[in-house]
């Protein structure tokens, strides 16, 4: 996540969540998923925003 890599943070993340399903409970690590987590879902939904912003500027530029 920390090279804006949407692609290998996606399949990073897919690979925790299995993997926290199968796991202990642990105060400590629920917390750091929560935290890796929200920066994902942060980067994911800046990525669209630019995507959408360039489509805009496409399109008037036309």
């Amino acid at each position: 996540m920390k090279k804006q890599d949407i692609l290998n943070a996606e399949s990073k993340r897919k690979e925790i969540v299995i993997a926290r399903k199968n796991m202990e409970e642990d105060q400590n690590v629920l917390i750091y998923f929560s935290l890796i987590d929200a920066r994902y879902k942060m980067m994911f939904r800046n990525r669209k925003r630019i995507n959408s912003i360039g489509t805009v500027v496409h399109f008037c530029k036309k």
